[in-house]
């Protein structure tokens, strides 16, 4: 009846200005724009022209310098003086706008941007000052590209009256709080009148004078007294810890990204001036090694902070990496270059990842976790699923192998949602709903009553702000509300783990991936992007192969670690988890692909002088560097003509030896009729070059279940994220490419043949190689896109006859079986998921894949295998894709479910085949390793990071256990196992002989000293 809420409201918001005095308007700026590579050069002198207040500025990824000399009265002394700046938009939601760093006498002082428009200057500040912004226009979020307008609305300097600055936060934290409580609540009646009484107490009539800030400090006194007299302490309590998180690309380049950092970063040490209480988490070295690299001054600031104990570093990944296209071996690499930065820059060891942001959890990531020190895995975003809530935000995570890892969901509310959304965020805001929401989403209470919260503006960084900090301070004493402390993230999960350890109730545990229902199409845009990280991922493994031989034959000091630590950070950069997933603006694609470039050069650079020194042979002699060892022959390329050699007894570098193909000439063609005969198949196809029958004559059955390689163009609008969706009722509208244009044999050999289709539509020419071999039954499919399509998905699809309720996707470091009806909506809500180098669906004695030499997503439901091949997205890259694209996908069947290792060593020679060196001797030595063992795989073969060593790494592939003695061509004195950081984990063995077992999928790493 009284509107009491409303009225205090209204009088909170009169506070809120009131609270600076004296405020002098800053009128006028001398502005200056610098060249373009001269953005962030201080300039010397603002000549080019003038700007006032209420002047409009405009551009794109345009850099703007304004600078004013403002003088300050002498008696502000002893006063807390602000300067207050609204100069742009920049968005509450991920900071995609205007941007600004605060210069005071030339020195980087703050940020500036619409969420950080107050900047406090120093104590005892006063005379004349130079006040300097380089104001920065952004870019326009995604989409065309188009100029931006922002307006020079409010600039002026005054000083902060601190009374009035507490009453105003302590109302909003009263108020705030009242309306998360129930209006039956006694304690909700007792903060209201205690509120409404000391509001009574100001002198409203007197607003801005002398007797107005008298009857402030009276009102404070009175409300601070009433609410320490109110008893009711919480058992609920908030870790609350500040957070910027940046995306290194999105809707900005990575050259943005490092300015975005250094003004995030300017504004963390602010504030931790002025609050010494505050603490600040930041992840991913590769953000510390730019600023090193762009601002040491502000490096140096950071370690002392970091030292001093306010500045957290945690993450433990070079960068916050996609966690679905990446190789395990990249894995790896990730948490090894960005686990020992920050323990060799700031004495720090990570022992959490901290990955907030990422579109899904591969299952091989909690034994590379645990294997890598780290016992803490940290998320949001699966609470982004599309169909269904995960049942638990505080469980272990078991993975492929049986490892487990404590896995906890920061649950922070983002405000303005619906009660019963279960969305969580990692931009936190503190506030009455985000501290009593966070507890209210938990889903287990009954073991755990402390949460952590991360504040701050994030995603293109900003950070916290003034206004979050004194909101936590304020909540914090509020009765009957969640206590809210600051603290370190490490300091909860440790405390956590102990929570959980002790705990006397059900603590779950998830035996699977972390699957996200949300940004599917994350597997399939930008496929060059995924191309060229398969392919560099691949020739790295093979590079430091050469080196190490290199280093055992020529001394360790010729290993070139730097040149191989710089190509890995040029692909350990671009699986971050907006370029790789292909869910960034065109420039970064630029940008991204002058990086690989660079690490190709890099590549072949080092390759070259290694061959040279390692293996130089007389003109016309010829070897084979094989990758791994491998049970069948396998088809190169010499001199122009095609040779089969023999299969590979390890990886290393060997003679190369011709066989003679047990089925040469084995080909019987009649393109008018439509049919191929090969010595493992029958193949018929229809008049629109599609397939209609592979009979296997080995096995004597029919592999299709209808038409086969059927090329469907599927309408593709998602309802809201264009590149990252994928819609399920994208099923509903679709078409074949089946204009048929031509039909030929392009070659025909003893080894193999090809038969080429081509194919035209409106918005794609398809031409098409099948290549069939004498050798294996691989059926590859050679293709070449000219794409032009828009908001469509190109799918290849495959009915086959094979009966299983599972499918088996190839993933990191092992492979995983999802079920390929939707019984439920957990299955599916998988309609489309990631698999990497192949999927299969087998019975126990027979099964088929498709293998990929570029592609991760594929949609598998009862027995059809559709591999998608491109998307076409408009936003945030209109041009995504266009163009010309290569790759090969095939079909291959296997001896069945407990075979998978042949469908793994096709995939592997479609991926990373043998390579015939010309002009090069053999290697004495022959193979450097070999597993021993069908089903593990070598994985890595490097020099240790530390030591004049080698590092060999190998995993388990069928889900079995095994035992295998590892074999090599050299000497080995001794060896021993280390985890995935190369740490001992066991004594040296002296006998030379190493003998290995393995679990199922279990990665293992071992030391070798060589003689």
């Amino acid at each position: 009846m009284f509107f009491t809420v409303e009225k205090l409201e209204n009088r909170m918001h009169e506070l809120e200005r009131l609270r600076y005095r004296e405020r002098m308007n800053i009128s006028l700026f001398s502005s200056y724009t610098p060249d373009s590579g001269a953005e962030n050069t201080f300039p010397s002198v603002f000549d080019h022209g003038s700007l006032k207040v209420g002047d409009h500025w405009s551009g794109r990824d345009h850099y703007l310098w304004l600078n004013t000399e403002v003088t300050i009265p002498d008696d502000w002394k002893t006063k807390r003086t602000v300067a207050f700046f609204d100069l742009g938009r920049t968005g509450g939601g991920n900071n995609s706008g205007f941007e600004s760093l605060f210069f005071l006498n030339g020195q980087a002082f703050q940020g500036v941007d619409s969420n950080h428009r107050e900047v406090l200057l120093p104590d005892s500040v006063s005379g004349q000052h130079q006040f300097t912004l380089q104001l920065w226009s952004g870019l326009e979020g995604g989409g065309q590209p188009s100029v931006q307008t922002y307006q020079l609305k409010e600039a002026w300097v005054g000083w902060l009256d601190e009374n009035t600055d507490q009453l105003y936060y302590m109302v909003r934290a009263i108020l705030e709080s009242v309306k998360q409580l129930d209006e039956h609540q006694v304690i909700r009646s007792k903060l209201l009148s205690a509120l409404n009484r000391s509001s009574r107490k100001i002198n409203w009539q007197a607003a801005g004078e002398e007797r107005f800030y008298e009857s402030v400090s009276v009102a404070l006194s009175e409300l601070s007294e009433a609410i320490s007299d109110i008893h009711l302490p919480s058992e609920i309590s908030i870790r609350a810890v500040g957070h910027s998180h940046i995306d290194l690309a999105w809707l900005w380049r990575t050259k943005h990204t490092k300015e975005k950092a250094v003004r995030t970063f300017r504004t963390v040490l602010r504030l931790m001036e002025l609050y010494p209480d505050y603490t600040y988490l930041q992840s991913q070295p590769q953000l510390y090694e730019w600023i090193r690299q762009e601002d040491p001054e502000l490096f140096e600031e950071i370690r002392r902070k970091i030292k001093e104990g306010q500045w957290e570093v945690e993450g433990s990944m070079w960068v916050e990496a996609d966690c679905n296209i990446p190789s395990g071996e990249s894995f790896v690499r990730q948490l090894l270059y960005g686990k020992r930065f920050f323990e060799k820059e700031f004495g720090i060891v990570t022992r959490s990842l901290w990955l907030p942001d990422v579109f899904g959890y591969s299952w091989s990531l909690p034994q590379i976790l645990k294997k890598s020190g780290i016992d803490t895995f940290m998320t949001t975003k699966i609470s982004w699923n599309q169909y269904n809530r995960m049942p638990h935000d505080t469980f272990r995570w078991r993975g492929i192998d049986g490892s487990e890892i404590l896995t906890h969901f920061i649950t922070t509310p983002e405000p303005g949602r619906p009660e019963d959304s279960w969305f969580y965020t990692y931009n936190g805001l503190i506030s009455g709903e985000t501290v009593t929401g966070i507890w209210k989403q938990y889903r287990d209470k009954e073991i755990n009553q402390e949460l952590l919260l991360a504040y701050g503006y994030g995603d293109g960084g900003g950070g916290v702000n003034r206004d979050m900090i004194e909101m936590k301070r304020h909540l914090d004493g509020i009765p009957a509300m969640p206590e809210v402390k600051s603290g370190k993230a490490a300091d909860y999960f440790t405390d956590l783990h102990h929570t959980i350890d002790q705990a006397d109730g059900y603590v779950h545990t998830w035996d699977g991936e972390l699957y996200l229902e949300y940004h599917r199409g994350t597997y399939t845009s930008q496929a060059r992007m995924k191309q060229e990280n398969r392919k560099l991922e691949f020739a790295y493994r093979e590079l430091e192969m050469l080196a190490v031989m290199h280093a055992l034959d020529h001394g360790f000091e010729t290993y070139p670690a730097a040149e191989i630590e710089k190509g890995w950070k040029y692909i350990l950069l671009n699986q971050f988890h907006d370029i790789i997933p292909g869910s960034s603006i065109h420039e970064v694609y630029e940008d991204a692909h002058r990086d690989y470039a660079a690490a190709w050069e890099l590549f072949h650079m080092v390759k070259k002088r290694l061959l040279t020194s390692l293996l130089a042979g007389e003109s016309g002699s010829a070897a084979v560097l094989h990758k791994r060892e491998l049970s069948k022959p396998v088809l190169v390329h010499h001199k122009g003509e095609l040779s089969l050699i023999e299969p590979s007894a390890g990886a290393g570098i060997t003679a190369l030896t011709p066989v003679t193909p047990v089925n040469s000439n084995h080909f019987v063609t009649r393109i008018g009729e439509r049919f191929v005969q090969t010595p493992f198949y029958h193949i018929k196809w229809n008049e629109k070059g599609q397939l209609i029958s592979i009979i296997d004559l080995d096995e004597l059955r029919e592999m299709l279940d209808g038409t086969g390689n059927v090329l469907r163009l599927y309408e593709d609008r998602p309802m809201a994220h264009d590149a990252w969706d994928i819609d399920l009722y994208y099923i509903e509208k679709s078409e074949e490419i089946d204009r048929l244009i031509s039909c030929t044999v392009n070659e025909s050999s003893p080894f193999k043949i090809d038969i080429m289709f081509k194919w035209q539509h409106d918005h794609a020419d398809i031409e098409q190689t099948m290549v069939l071999y004498t050798h294996t039954k691989r059926i590859d499919f050679e293709t070449k896109v000219d794409w032009r399509a828009r908001q469509q998905l190109l799918k290849a699809e495959f009915p086959l006859q094979i009966r299983s309720t599972e499918a088996i996707y190839d993933i990191q470091f092992g492979n995983v079986k999802r079920p390929t009806h939707w019984n439920t909506s957990w299955e599916m809500a998988r309609f489309e998921s990631v698999g990497h180098k192949w999927a299969a669906l087998s019975e126990v004695n027979y099964g088929i894949g498709v293998l990929n030499d570029s592609k991760y997503g594929y949609g598998i439901k009862d027995n059809l295998i559709s591999l998608s091949l491109l998307k076409g997205p408009v936003y945030p890259d209109p041009e995504a894709d266009l163009g010309i694209h290569h790759f090969t996908y095939a079909l291959f069947p296997f001896k069945g479910s407990n075979d998978k290792h042949q469908i793994e060593e096709e995939a592997l020679v479609l991926n990373d085949p043998p390579e015939v060196l010309e002009n090069t001797s053999v290697n004495e030595h022959g193979f450097l390793i070999r597993s021993g063992a069908a089903s593990v795989l070598v994985d890595a073969i490097k020099k240790a990071e530390e030591r004049q060593s080698v590092i060999v790494r190998f995993h388990e592939m069928e889900g079995s256990r095994v035992k295998t003695a590892v074999e090599s061509g050299y000497k080995v004195i001794k060896w021993r196992f280390v985890n995935l950081l190369e740490e001992p984990v066991s004594d040296w063995n002296e006998t030379g002989d190493i003998l290995l077992t393995f679990n199922p999928y279990e990665i293992n790493s071992i030391e070798i000293e060589f003689a």
